[in-house]
């Protein structure tokens, strides 16, 4: 669903236990006010609410960058996947 936002350069999903968080990476300020209004991700939301994944407090935190690295070549080697090659 993130991916097919506008604006969303990627998104990551931590959990551990009952905790979840997503860390999202967008253009600017304008793509994250655009989700209020985007329906999928409203659907998406309600979606996930419905079964229990997603349930209140929920909090949204927006940071500036300021400087950083990534280095996504780790990536595709995941617990889930732990065969992939790393390019």
């Amino acid at each position: 669903m993130f991916a097919s936002l506008p604006g969303c350069l990627g998104a990551v999903f931590f959990g551990t236990g009952d905790t979840r968080c997503v860390l999202s990476l967008w253009l600017d300020q304008a793509s994250i006010d655009a989700l209020e209004s985007n329906p999928l991700y409203a659907e998406t939301v309600q979606s996930f609410l419905a079964t229990g994944a997603l349930a209140a407090p929920q909090t949204t935190v927006v940071h500036e960058v300021t400087g950083g690295t990534l280095d996504l070549s780790g990536l595709a080697r995941t617990p889930l996947n732990p065969d992939a090659p790393i390019e």
